[in-house]
């Protein structure tokens, strides 16, 4: 029982010593963590902010783009800018007749572009002269026409509200410099400084299509949106942090009023001197700051700085770290008392159980069990020990016997010693026999096949030698050397002729058979051009193929028009005539036969023959190789021949 408890204490004190270890590590750690990934988080949030602004600019330069191409495109648009651009001079200006359409436009861009959002639209001849505009301001939409009085441009403003009241004004600020602008310059979208405000422009042509085709540009509408106050409030908003916009070194707008900006310095980064605190993350006042510059196109300097309250970040830490640690709190409440239930059911009970059985069996008492049933590991331990005292008992009354039967054992391991040498010995004599039996075997194997060999040579000479005599005697008759021969005579002279020259191709196929067998068959080199090699090949079927109809194609890589190689000239022609008559034979009539000739990888020349016949399943294609071997198919045995092989 004493043990028992020891065992339970040290326990017990364990598993406390490790859950609070554990609980507190994890504890520090996540705190670690959380205040390692401070500023971290400030860098990845002030990022986001910089990705969504310009995600957002990159969309508004969409939408101008889109809405400019809009307008362009308008015929209400087109028509008032073709006649001004034709028939509107500075000088001889008739205001009668061209200050009633540009005040048309002018309200068309004032209908279209209402509700856009956009700053400034407005229109210009195709010479850069002003036209009619749309703008919004501090009080709110307007509407203007560019009139000339003796070649000197008067604005003409709508009222506010009644659109139809047009006064004379000196030019609008949002004009100033653009009288004496050269062509407006198209473009897709571009940052500029316009009236100290940060603006996005775009520039699209004004084009009149006629109907032979002809695109002719007669004007331009130039499309304006500010990024103001309400952009910054908006991104602001959007990301949860403050944006600043500098303008030639000054703070033009932002969402931050309550930090202490001079009025002018050098750059933003001055405002920052040595408190960059990460990777260009500085900290300033109670703030965290990115500052980048923005390019604009007339080379004046604008920054954004995207600002991080640290205020909200330390409420956001500590929220966390309150979080973590009060759920580490309870589970741990929750899991020590657990744990003390457990492990005594599951861990000390069966524990002193296993201490008494492991004493009963150290006395030598092998019949008393260890009772305890469970499927895990001290389950299994009581099982073992149970196994362990029955494999004990029965070994000891095993032992007791071995010992006699070991000494009978030794006699027998004698005797069969006796007969395994016995047995080695009469294996070796048969052995012998059987080698001796082999050896005569294969010597008169080996006489029959020269025999053989000896048999074919000599026939193939004795046959070859009449045949010689038929075959010229058929030449010259087909020559018609004795004179000439009626159309039955010719052909049957051209059939003993075909037929002799087949039957001493099969002669000299089966002589150089003979010969390789008996390892005679001797290579005559010589220098050969395979283009010609193919070409002779091709004119020995040729008649033959014309006569059933197949078309024969030849091709041949140009490298190999003046390649030579070492070989021997006659079997080569052997192989390319046994190829095609056999590819001739088996393709049927108004087929094709193809022979490519070429260049393998810079090393090796390969000639293949492909004709449009039945062909041969792959399995078979082993067996087309044998000596003598043609496969086995009702088209095959309609024709003669001794096969590939």
């Amino acid at each position: 029982m004493k043990s028992k408890n020891n065992l339970s204490k040290k326990i017990i004190s364990g598993l406390l010593l490790t859950l609070i270890l554990a609980f507190g590590l994890s504890g520090f750690f996540i705190s670690y963590l959380a205040n390692r990934d401070f500023k971290k988080n400030a860098i990845l949030k002030i990022q986001g902010t910089r990705a969504n602004l310009i995600n957002h600019a990159s969309e508004m330069e969409s939408n101008l783009l889109r809405n400019a191409k809009k307008l362009a495109e308008m015929n209400e648009i087109i028509a008032p800018v073709n006649m001004i651009s034709r028939y509107s001079s500075k000088k001889d200006y008739q205001a009668i007749i061209f200050d009633p359409e540009k005040k048309k436009l002018a309200r068309e861009l004032q209908k279209r572009a209402s509700g856009h959002n956009h700053g400034l639209v407005a229109v210009y001849d195709g010479f850069g002269t002003l036209i009619s505009f749309y703008f919004t301001n501090w009080t709110g939409e307007r509407t203007g026409i560019v009139s000339f009085d003796n070649g000197e441009p008067v604005f003409l403003l709508s009222g506010i509200p009644d659109f139809e009241t047009w006064t004379g004004y000196p030019m609008p600020n949002v004009f100033e410099g653009q009288m004496d602008a050269p062509v407006p310059k198209i473009n897709q979208g571009t940052f500029l400084i316009h009236y100290n405000r940060l603006a996005l422009e775009v520039c699209v042509p004004v084009q009149k299509k006629y109907t032979n085709g002809k695109i002719e540009t007669v004007g331009f509408i130039r499309v304006l949106n500010f990024l103001d106050q309400d952009f910054m409030s908006y991104m602001g908003a959007k990301t949860d942090t403050a944006c600043l916009l500098f303008i030639n070194n000054k703070k033009s707008i932002g969402t931050i009023k309550d930090l202490a900006f001079p009025d002018s310095f050098s750059h933003p980064a001055s405002l920052f001197e040595d408190k960059i605190i990460g990777e260009r993350l500085i900290e300033y006042e109670n703030h965290f700051f990115d500052v980048r510059f923005f390019p604009v196109n007339d080379g004046r300097r604008v920054f954004f700085a995207f600002g991080l309250e640290k205020n909200v970040l330390d409420k956001e830490l500590f929220r966390t770290k309150a979080v973590v640690l009060g759920a580490i709190f309870l589970s741990l409440l929750l899991v020590i008392p657990v744990g003390l239930i457990f492990l005594n059911r599951v861990v000390s009970q069966p524990m002193e159980k296993l201490v008494v059985g492991a004493k009963t069996i150290q006395q030598g008492i092998y019949d008393q069990p260890i009772n305890y049933e469970s499927s895990d590991d001290l389950g299994q331990l009581a099982r073992a020990f149970n196994e362990m005292s029955l494999s004990i008992k029965q070994r000891e009354e095993d032992l007791q016997g071995q010992g006699k039967q070991l000494l009978s054992l030794n006699k027998e391991l004698v005797q069969h010693r006796h007969n395994l040498l016995n047995m080695v010995e009469e294996r070796t004599k048969e052995l012998e026999k059987t080698n001796i039996a082999l050896k005569k075997s294969r010597i008169a194997a080996e006489e029959a096949s020269q025999t053989k060999s000896e048999f074919l040579a000599t026939m193939s000479h004795e046959l070859r030698t009449p045949l010689n005599a038929i075959i010229g005697f058929s030449e010259i008759l087909a020559q018609k050397t004795f004179g000439e021969l009626n159309t039955r005579q010719e052909k049957y002279v051209k059939n003993v002729l075909t037929s002799g020259q087949h039957l001493l191709s099969l002669i000299n196929d089966i002589l150089d058979i003979s010969k390789v067998e008996a390892g005679k068959m001797e290579l005559e080199l010589s220098t050969i051009f395979i283009k010609t090699l193919v070409e002779t090949s091709l004119m020995m079927i040729k008649e033959k193929a014309m006569k059933n109809g197949i078309k024969l194609d030849l091709k041949v890589e140009k490298k190999l028009s003046t390649l030579s190689v070492e070989a021997d000239a006659r079997k080569l022609k052997q192989i390319m005539f046994n190829l095609l008559s056999n590819a001739v034979k088996f393709t049927p009539k108004g087929g094709s036969v193809c022979v490519l000739a070429r260049i393998e990888n810079g090393q090796c020349i390969k000639v293949s023959v492909t004709d449009s016949g039945i062909g041969i399943a792959p399995e078979n294609q082993a067996r087309a190789f044998g000596e003598f071997e043609q496969i086995d198919s009702s088209h095959a045995r309609l024709q003669q021949g001794t096969g590939l092989g």
